[in-house]
């Protein structure tokens, strides 16, 4: 029995230092912009989701995270209570610092990295890429909002966008500068091709893909936009996957050399390595000996 209550005791210390500035500044916020009794509500209602969230992710004694986090948020409602001259000014500082957390990194997805678009590849000058940029573009343009929160839809999206980007053109130049063009196009950043370092000839000899790896701001494909969990966990990984000789895969949907498609990995809680950046900034394409077994089949 006294196990217990020593086992209790320290999760609700342990519990009480994590959530204390969280806690406080929610209930903070929650009283100075919806008043007392709504932020006490306000409070409680945030403090059973996190709890609940505590729940589903296993964490040790998480079905006593409640009292905690309540007395941390309801901490936080009482200093509202003793500073009301903050709450003046309060909600305006809020949205402001709100709007610069958001539109800050996605402004930037609009104008960094432009070095990714000076890109030509073998045959295909920057000239034609460009031109394949800004039919991306008006592609994407003509359809928004098309993408949904189920990252199986979004694959099917880019790789529908892709194909009629590509329009049936069998060349691996014409079709890795088409597919970086149309992640481009949202504002993706290259980050690295998946074998090193050759993958052509790796790939070529063993079967299977050439992956050239992407991140992309989930909110420029309209996901995010109103989801207030998705304002700072926002880097959606995407990887381009050029189906090579010899190992095609059999998947739901059958692939063949030259196939190019999309595998989307939307933000989650759970943390992932990151992919570093590699040196170039356009992904690579394989030698003029060896295009032709990496150019598009017919089926």
């Amino acid at each position: 029995m006294t196990g217990t209550v020593i086992f209790i005791v320290w999760v609700w210390i342990i519990v009480f230092l994590f959530a204390a500035i969280p806690g406080v500044v929610i209930g903070w916020v929650a009283s100075a912009m919806l008043g007392y009794r709504r932020g006490i509500i306000v409070s409680v209602m945030i403090s059973i989701g996190a709890t609940i969230f505590a729940i589903q992710k296993g964490l040790p004694g998480s079905y006593l995270y409640l009292p905690p986090f309540l007395v941390a948020a309801l901490l936080g409602v009482w200093i509202s209570r003793r500073t009301l001259r903050v709450r003046k000014w309060l909600p305006l500082a809020i949205m402001l610092v709100l709007a610069a957390a958001y539109g800050g990194p996605l402004l930037l997805t609009y104008i960094t990295n432009g070095e990714q678009d000076e890109c030509s590849f073998g045959p295909v000058s920057n000239v034609q890429y460009r031109d394949y940029l800004r039919r991306a573009k008006e592609l994407s343009s003509n359809t928004p909002g098309s993408f949904t929160s189920n990252d199986q839809e979004a694959r099917a999206r880019f790789d529908e966008l892709f194909e009629r980007l590509i329009d049936g053109k069998p060349s691996v130049y014409e079709r890795v500068a088409a597919s970086h063009a149309l992640l481009r196009s949202f504002g993706a950043q290259y980050r690295n091709t998946n074998v090193r370092p050759d993958p052509y000839e790796t790939v070529a000899r063993k079967g299977g893909f050439v992956s050239f790896s992407y991140y992309l701001d989930i909110n420029r494909l309209g996901v995010g936009l109103f989801n207030p969990l998705l304002i700072f966990r926002r880097t959606t990984y995407i990887s381009a996957l050029l189906t090579g000789p010899g190992d095609f895969y059999r998947g739901p949907v059958p692939s063949v050399v030259g196939d190019i498609r999309f595998n989307v990995n939307y933000p989650a809680f759970d943390t992932r390595p990151p992919d570093d950046r590699a040196p170039e900034n356009c992904p690579l394409v394989p030698s003029q000996a060896l295009s032709e077994s990496f150019s598009h089949t017919t089926r």
